[in-house]
Protein backbone atom coordinates (compact mmCIF):
# COMPACT_ATOMS: atom_id res chain seq x y z
CA UNK A 1 0.00 0.00 0.00
CA UNK A 2 1.27 3.54 -0.68
CA UNK A 3 0.15 6.45 1.38
CA UNK A 4 -1.39 9.27 -0.09
CA UNK A 5 -2.02 11.19 2.89
CA UNK A 6 -1.05 11.67 6.28
CA UNK A 7 -1.49 14.55 8.97
CA UNK A 8 -1.91 14.93 12.30
CA UNK A 9 -3.95 17.77 13.85
CA UNK A 10 -4.39 19.29 17.13
CA UNK A 11 -6.88 21.34 18.35
CA UNK A 12 -10.00 20.62 16.25
CA UNK A 13 -13.38 21.48 17.30
CA UNK A 14 -15.48 18.52 16.16
CA UNK A 15 -18.50 19.06 17.61
CA UNK A 16 -20.31 20.15 14.22
CA UNK A 17 -19.36 18.41 10.91
CA UNK A 18 -15.58 19.25 10.18
CA UNK A 19 -13.66 18.64 6.31
CA UNK A 20 -10.44 16.90 6.64
CA UNK A 21 -9.60 16.72 3.19
CA UNK A 22 -10.27 17.58 -0.04
CA UNK A 23 -8.31 16.32 -2.97
CA UNK A 24 -8.51 15.45 -6.56
CA UNK A 25 -7.40 11.88 -7.84
CA UNK A 26 -4.37 13.18 -9.56
CA UNK A 27 -3.36 10.72 -12.57
CA UNK A 28 -4.77 7.36 -12.41
CA UNK A 29 -7.46 5.09 -11.14
CA UNK A 30 -6.93 4.06 -7.47
CA UNK A 31 -8.40 1.91 -4.50
CA UNK A 32 -8.49 4.18 -0.90
CA UNK A 33 -9.06 3.23 2.39
CA UNK A 34 -9.24 5.93 4.83
CA UNK A 35 -8.38 5.31 8.58
CA UNK A 36 -9.02 8.16 11.42
CA UNK A 37 -7.27 7.95 14.84
CA UNK A 38 -8.61 10.43 17.07
CA UNK A 39 -7.59 11.42 21.00
CA UNK A 40 -8.37 13.77 23.60
CA UNK A 41 -12.27 12.89 23.02
CA UNK A 42 -14.34 14.47 25.86
CA UNK A 43 -15.13 10.79 27.06
CA UNK A 44 -19.06 10.99 26.73
CA UNK A 45 -21.22 8.54 25.33
CA UNK A 46 -21.96 9.02 22.04
CA UNK A 47 -21.28 8.31 17.78
CA UNK A 48 -18.77 9.56 16.38
CA UNK A 49 -19.19 9.87 12.64
CA UNK A 50 -16.87 9.79 9.13
CA UNK A 51 -17.91 10.52 5.59
CA UNK A 52 -16.11 9.99 2.38
CA UNK A 53 -17.46 12.03 -0.51
CA UNK A 54 -16.38 11.42 -4.05
CA UNK A 55 -17.86 14.44 -6.43
CA UNK A 56 -20.16 15.36 -3.50
CA UNK A 57 -21.84 12.08 -3.65
CA UNK A 58 -21.25 9.79 -0.50
CA UNK A 59 -19.46 7.01 -1.76
CA UNK A 60 -19.74 4.41 1.22
CA UNK A 61 -22.04 3.99 4.39
CA UNK A 62 -21.17 6.31 7.22
CA UNK A 63 -18.44 4.97 9.38
CA UNK A 64 -19.77 5.62 12.59
CA UNK A 65 -18.43 4.15 15.80
CA UNK A 66 -20.27 4.04 19.36
CA UNK A 67 -17.93 6.01 22.03
CA UNK A 68 -18.22 4.36 25.23
CA UNK A 69 -18.01 6.59 28.81
CA UNK A 70 -14.73 7.34 29.50
CA UNK A 71 -13.17 6.22 26.59
CA UNK A 72 -10.60 9.60 25.16
CA UNK A 73 -9.79 7.92 21.97
CA UNK A 74 -11.01 6.06 18.47
CA UNK A 75 -10.37 4.78 15.26
CA UNK A 76 -12.83 4.75 12.41
CA UNK A 77 -11.64 3.33 8.85
CA UNK A 78 -13.41 2.96 5.73
CA UNK A 79 -14.09 -0.01 3.70
CA UNK A 80 -11.97 -0.11 0.26
CA UNK A 81 -12.94 2.31 -2.27
CA UNK A 82 -12.78 2.77 -5.86
CA UNK A 83 -11.84 6.08 -7.02
CA UNK A 84 -11.46 6.95 -10.74
CA UNK A 85 -8.73 9.57 -12.01
CA UNK A 86 -9.95 13.14 -11.67
CA UNK A 87 -12.49 12.68 -8.99
CA UNK A 88 -12.63 14.99 -6.05
CA UNK A 89 -12.44 12.90 -2.91
CA UNK A 90 -13.63 14.91 0.52
CA UNK A 91 -13.89 13.30 3.97
CA UNK A 92 -15.73 14.63 6.64
CA UNK A 93 -15.84 14.12 10.44
CA UNK A 94 -18.39 14.50 13.50
CA UNK A 95 -17.78 14.23 16.77
CA UNK A 96 -19.96 14.94 20.39
CA UNK A 97 -20.44 18.35 21.55
CA UNK A 98 -18.15 18.95 24.17
CA UNK A 99 -15.63 17.77 21.85
CA UNK A 100 -13.85 21.22 21.13
CA UNK A 101 -10.31 20.19 21.37
CA UNK A 102 -9.41 16.97 19.67
CA UNK A 103 -6.13 15.53 18.23
CA UNK A 104 -5.73 12.62 16.29
CA UNK A 105 -4.52 11.12 12.62
CA UNK A 106 -6.35 11.03 9.17
CA UNK A 107 -4.32 8.60 7.23
CA UNK A 108 -5.37 7.86 3.24
CA UNK A 109 -3.79 5.08 1.40
CA UNK A 110 -3.80 3.68 -1.63
CA UNK A 111 -4.71 0.06 -1.71
CA UNK A 112 -4.80 -0.70 -5.65
CA UNK A 113 -3.03 -4.57 -6.54
CA UNK A 114 -0.43 -1.86 -8.65
CA UNK A 115 -0.23 1.30 -9.50
CA UNK A 116 0.55 2.71 -12.94
CA UNK A 117 4.08 3.55 -12.29
CA UNK A 118 4.59 -0.18 -10.82
CA UNK A 119 3.32 -1.96 -13.74
CA UNK A 120 5.08 0.14 -16.22
CA UNK A 121 8.15 -0.48 -14.24
CA UNK A 122 7.74 -4.14 -13.81
CA UNK A 123 6.97 -4.15 -17.92
CA UNK A 124 10.02 -2.29 -18.77
CA UNK A 125 11.99 -4.52 -16.51
CA UNK A 126 11.17 -7.71 -17.99
CA UNK A 127 10.49 -7.12 -21.49
CA UNK A 128 14.14 -7.34 -22.37
CA UNK A 129 14.51 -10.95 -20.76
CA UNK A 130 10.89 -11.87 -22.48
CA UNK A 131 12.28 -11.00 -25.88
CA UNK A 132 15.50 -12.96 -25.78
CA UNK A 133 13.48 -16.01 -24.52
CA UNK A 134 11.15 -15.72 -27.80
CA UNK A 135 14.19 -15.16 -29.70
CA UNK A 136 15.75 -17.92 -28.10
CA UNK A 137 12.23 -20.45 -28.38
CA UNK A 138 11.99 -19.32 -32.07
CA UNK A 139 15.30 -20.07 -33.36
CA UNK A 140 15.05 -23.70 -31.85
CA UNK A 141 11.68 -24.61 -33.68
CA UNK A 142 12.63 -27.07 -36.46
CA UNK A 143 10.01 -26.09 -39.31
CA UNK A 144 8.71 -28.73 -41.88
CA UNK A 145 7.71 -27.44 -45.10
CA UNK A 146 4.53 -29.58 -46.62
CA UNK A 147 5.39 -30.11 -50.68
CA UNK A 148 3.07 -28.74 -52.91
CA UNK A 149 1.53 -30.38 -55.74
CA UNK A 150 1.62 -28.67 -58.87
CA UNK A 151 -0.24 -28.58 -62.16
CA UNK A 152 2.14 -27.69 -65.28
CA UNK A 153 0.40 -26.29 -67.83
CA UNK A 154 -3.95 -26.05 -68.46
CA UNK A 155 -4.12 -30.09 -68.94
CA UNK A 156 -1.21 -31.90 -67.90
CA UNK A 157 -0.94 -34.43 -65.54
CA UNK A 158 0.07 -34.00 -61.90
CA UNK A 159 3.68 -34.25 -61.11
CA UNK A 160 2.48 -36.28 -58.21
CA UNK A 161 -0.40 -38.78 -59.86
CA UNK A 162 -2.13 -39.13 -56.20
CA UNK A 163 -3.89 -36.05 -57.62
CA UNK A 164 -6.76 -35.84 -59.35
CA UNK A 165 -7.54 -32.71 -61.69
CA UNK A 166 -11.24 -32.54 -62.00
CA UNK A 167 -13.26 -29.92 -64.43
CA UNK A 168 -10.07 -28.30 -65.99
CA UNK A 169 -10.07 -30.66 -69.16
CA UNK A 170 -12.64 -31.97 -71.55
CA UNK A 171 -12.77 -35.49 -71.24
CA UNK A 172 -12.30 -38.38 -68.77
CA UNK A 173 -9.36 -39.67 -66.98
Amino acid sequence: MRTIYDASFTGLDISDTVELLEFAVPDQNMSVISMISLNNLCGEVGEYDSKLYIDNHLAVPDRKVLNASGNTSISLQSRDISIYQGAVVKITLKGLVADTNVGGRLLLLDSSVFTLQELESLINEITPQLISQVVAAVKGINITVKPETKLLGPCKEPIVPSVKVLNQCSGSR
